[in-house]
């Protein structure tokens, strides 16, 4: 599966200034060692030496408008309404 990364600004010296790219895996664990295998300058950047991802990377969450509506929802039924 190719999915597009986001790199953010901090580590776009790794990727010739490339703030997205494309990257074919079929885990999180392939995806990493993919990029580092394409931009050797993230290696150290995003996992430690033991492979371990640091606490500064973040993944995908749910966007906060989804977020939002759901408990909005949940709170207007807790009301009665619906």
């Amino acid at each position: 599966m190719s999915v597009t990364v986001y790199i953010p600004t901090s580590f776009r010296r790794a990727t010739n200034n490339r703030d997205r790219v494309q990257v074919a895996a079929n885990d999180v664990s392939r995806l990493l060692d993919q990029l580092e295998a394409s931009y050797g300058g993230l290696k150290g950047l995003v996992r430690d030496e033991g492979g371990e991802v640091h606490h500064h990377v973040s993944s995908p969450r749910p966007s906060r408008t989804a977020t939002r509506s759901r408990s909005s929802r949940h709170s207007r039924a807790a009301r009665g309404r619906s």
